[in-house]
């Protein structure tokens, strides 16, 4: 099944990545760098209150776009919640470079496996119970915002196709117009 989310018509989600125990762990350094490099830019930005909170998702997504295409909620988190662990991405990335993720579905879950992770290092205390159901709440809430986006997303089409719509229609009447004067200026001449 073909999704138009831009964001997920990105992603390659019917691939699994096929790694010896030692490109794997190559591979968890250099993303846990780059994870830190972006906390820190986080950090920094607030601290030097270089962008309005409201902006400063929109300047990492665009800053680290190959990161933000392959862990957005990571990132999200990261801004939205000043939340991170180094330990918590870690683990994660032991589950994500080992899933095979062949639906978008899929790929929404695995990415809320961070947040679960990430959710039990800072409350250490709670019953599994407890953190099942907050696994829940999360697949949940990504599922319903995926379901809005695609509402929005097809919302826009619309909006962009009746505007062209409209332009296309006064063109037409422009060139209509235009038309009619230079035949009327035509036979004033003759």
């Amino acid at each position: 099944m073909e999704d138009s989310n831009t964001i997920y018509g990105e992603i390659d989600v019917g691939s699994k990545i096929h790694l010896s125990k030692e490109d794997k762990d190559k591979k968890i350094d250099e993303l846990t760098t780059i994870a830190k490099k972006i906390w820190k830019r986080v950090i920094e930005i607030n601290l030097k209150k270089e962008y309005p909170q409201e902006m400063l998702l929109n300047v990492m997504q665009s800053e680290y776009n190959e990161f933000f295409l392959s862990f957005p909620l990571v990132l999200r988190w990261m801004v939205e919640m000043n939340q991170f662990k180094v330990s918590s991405f870690k683990r994660y990335l032991e589950i994500f470079l080992d899933a095979e993720i062949k639906t978008k579905e899929e790929f929404l879950k695995i990415q809320g496996k961070y947040l679960v992770i990430l959710y039990k290092e800072l409350n250490p205390t709670l019953s599994e119970e407890k953190i099942l159901f907050y696994e829940e709440e999360i697949n949940n809430l990504l599922t319903l915002e995926d379901e809005a986006f695609k509402e929005m997303e097809k919302e826009a089409l619309e909006e962009i196709k009746e505007e062209s719509k409209k332009a296309s229609d006064e063109k037409k009447e422009k060139l209509y117009n235009m038309i009619l004067k230079r035949k009327t200026a035509a036979e004033k001449v003759n």
